[in-house]
């Protein structure tokens, strides 16, 4: 079930990884991650134990691969802006599907005990992968489509972050009417005009106290 999110998540990111799944056609990849996840609960369900057992493995699989879901839904809408929701995101996405490993492990076993902890380092170890793995991304563009998909990564946060520091990005774009004032007509996430409550259609009059115009 691990392998099918790992599949899942590729074909969603569109990455071109070495990888043999990568090499097949987007269906049959698809058809192969749907294949592993019944697999995986058929497994369960075969296995000759207490049904309750059984049954408490089967909802932690049900409710962290929900999770997990809601997760990558946030990755790929871009919906990140702060270093918060990352990490929000990255529990969901990662760490959920490394409490399945963990809770399933512990409903087969009956030994339940010490859930929260659990949950704490299981989510804690998938957070850490997954920053491993945006970190490596930054150097593998050939393979990797975070940075072509614009991703707000904990990097790529980090990164503007300086950059609006050392160097303060005015954040806005600007076009010209046909009356000839100059209109903002897009605003950036991370610079300046977004912070100082610059806004969409405003009108920019002057720039260092001349007319914009005088700037091009």
């Amino acid at each position: 079930m691990m392998l099918a999110g790992d599949l899942l998540d590729d074909l969603v990111d569109q990455d071109s990884l070495e990888t043999w799944w990568s090499k097949a056609p987007p269906t049959t990849s698809l058809h192969m991650a749907i294949g592993l996840l019944l697999a995986g609960q058929k497994a369960i369900a075969d296995l000759p134990i207490d049904d309750d057992k059984k049954v408490r493995a089967q909802s932690y699989i049900l409710s962290r691969l929900l999770q997990s879901l809601n997760g990558q839904h946030m990755d790929v809408t871009n919906d990140i802006q702060t270093e918060t929701d990352y990490l929000q995101m990255l529990k969901k996405k990662s760490g959920s599907l490394v409490a399945m490993a963990c809770f399933v492990g512990t409903a087969l076993a009956g030994a339940e005990k010490n859930t929260v902890i659990i949950e704490k380092y299981a989510n804690d170890i998938g957070i850490a992968a997954q920053i491993d793995n945006d970190i490596d991304a930054l150097y593998r563009w050939d393979e990797k489509n975070d940075i072509k998909a614009k991703k707000k990564s904990l990097p790529v946060l980090y990164m503007l972050a300086s950059l609006n520091v050392r160097h303060p990005l005015i954040g806005m774009d600007v076009v010209e009417n046909k009356n000839g004032d100059i209109i903002v007509n897009d605003i950036y996430e991370f610079g300046w005009a977004k912070k100082h409550g610059i806004h969409i259609h405003d009108q920019v009059l002057k720039v260092d106290g001349k007319p914009p115009l005088s700037h091009f």
